[in-house]
């Protein structure tokens, strides 16, 4: 319900499952398909499940809660698991407007994922990445506007293992 020509009010809340839907959009440089997936959808935020995702290189198995996205997305909470190349990687670090603070050079395996960013506040990450014919790391991260923290980072192959954490304030 709502004025027809004010859709910021609307109230509503629905549900439903998406099945093979491809967006093709000027905001985004390649489409973006989904080969199925559980949402909804009120006024406030996107809950989605389960979606089956490509775009770019990226294959991905993504579930989260996209916040104020009438407003233009200003917050997300995301658990994802699947592959990802060094040109998704860029592409988000972009579209997320973060510093470019780590290059990756590989396809990356990601599994238990969970992404958490709020518009010009903070992000966080944790999950397990294995880089083709490369090391495991499992990380634990934290970012804002005046501090890096890694609160785990461990990186191990077959012959090596290590463990970090470490703390940066105010090193913009």
């Amino acid at each position: 319900t709502g004025p027809l020509k004010n859709p910021e009010k609307w109230d509503f809340d629905t549900t439903g499952e998406l099945k093979d839907l491809v967006v093709n959009t000027s905001h985004l440089p390649a489409p973006f398909s989904m080969t199925g997936g559980k949402f909804k959808l009120n006024p406030d935020k996107i809950v989605f499940t389960d979606f089956q995702t490509r775009f770019l290189d990226a294959s991905l198995q993504v579930s989260g809660t996209l916040y104020d996205y009438q407003r233009g997305f200003e917050k997300a909470e995301l658990d994802f698991s699947g592959r990802v190349t060094p040109k998704d990687v860029q592409w988000l670090s972009d579209f997320l407007a973060m510093e470019h603070s780590i290059q990756v050079r590989s396809p990356i395996r990601v599994s238990k994922a969970h992404l958490s960013w709020r518009k010009g506040a903070e992000t966080t990450f944790k999950g397990d990445l294995a880089m083709l014919n490369g090391p495991e790391i499992s990380l634990d991260v934290f970012r804002n506007s005046q501090e890096l923290r890694i609160n785990n980072l461990v990186i191990h192959d077959e012959i090596s293992h290590a463990a970090i954490g470490l703390d940066l304030k105010g090193q913009r």
